[in-house]
């Protein structure tokens, strides 16, 4: 694991664990069938749908960064669009955490879950 950084790209790998990306400045994902994640082109957009299939597209407004990802692996855009966290757990599904301003994720492979680098 990556020491805390003010920076919060990831990369998830088949292991669901994450690790800091060498381009900090990215925020724009592709996750395949196998959760790992990939840099798309365009490191400017925060914005996905993320489908049955795994893959990840761009939503057309790219200022939103708040997400819910459900069992089915669909995503809905939150209602406050100033958030950056989330807890991910075995059924895949996702939650804010409660400070809307951080940028950690709890992302939980078993019933147990690791806190990643905290920007503030």
């Amino acid at each position: 694991m990556q020491p805390a950084s003010p920076l919060f790209p990831w990369v998830i790998d088949s292991t669901l664990s994450a690790a800091l990306l060498p381009n900090f400045s990215c925020l724009c994902w592709i996750i395949d069938s196998t959760l790992s994640a990939t840099l798309l082109p365009n490191s400017s957009c925060s914005c996905w749908i993320i489908g049955l299939t795994l893959s990840a597209t761009l939503l057309p407004i790219s200022s939103c960064s708040c997400w819910i990802i459900g069992s089915t692996l669909s995503a809905t855009l939150l209602p406050n669009s100033s958030c950056s966290c989330w807890i991910i757990g075995l059924t895949l599904s996702a939650t804010l955490l409660p400070n809307s301003s951080c940028s950690c994720w709890i992302i939980g492979l078993t019933l147990s879950a690791a806190l990643l680098p905290n920007s503030s």
